[in-house]
């Protein structure tokens, strides 16, 4: 599985699990997504966008980044709810539409400006990290 491939499965987990979490809020699927993204997006930041910002594609990244930083402060604000405040779902809703929209432009534009800018040697190691990244965020504490 390539660095592309890695993180298109990631988005289509996170997918399912808004469309899920739309229908009926639970804490593990929550909890699971929640975990999930911010191992992602960790991930992403510490391989693809650091290469990406050495490259004619800075303002990209950075604007990647931004988004990053909006759906976590959006997460942010939801694990100070519960799921029976009337402001949840339309919190988790935003949020979710950021993440769709990040979607879209990193599958399109970083994915397209990655494989211009990148051979197969820099994209197989940037897989590689981006694997090793994720798995280190999602350890328990103690674990890693």
């Amino acid at each position: 599985m390539d660095l592309f491939d890695t993180i298109k499965k990631d988005h289509e987990e996170f997918k399912k699990l808004f469309k899920k979490l739309a229908e009926k809020q639970t804490r593990g699927d929550y909890s699971r997504l929640h975990r999930d993204i911010v191992a992602h997006m960790t991930a992403e930041e510490r391989t693809l966008y650091p290469a990406l910002q050495e490259t004619e594609a800075r303002q990209l990244a950075l604007e990647a980044v931004e988004e990053h930083n909006a759906a976590k402060h959006e997460l942010q604000q939801i694990d100070q709810l519960s799921f029976d405040d009337e402001h949840w779902l339309p919190k988790f809703m935003v949020m979710r539409d950021l993440v769709l929209h990040h979607i879209e432009m990193e599958e399109s534009k970083v994915f397209q400006h990655s494989k211009k800018l990148f051979d197969e040697k820099k994209l197989s190691t940037l897989q590689k990290e981006f694997s090793a990244a994720r798995k280190e965020t999602l350890a328990p504490a103690g674990k890693k």
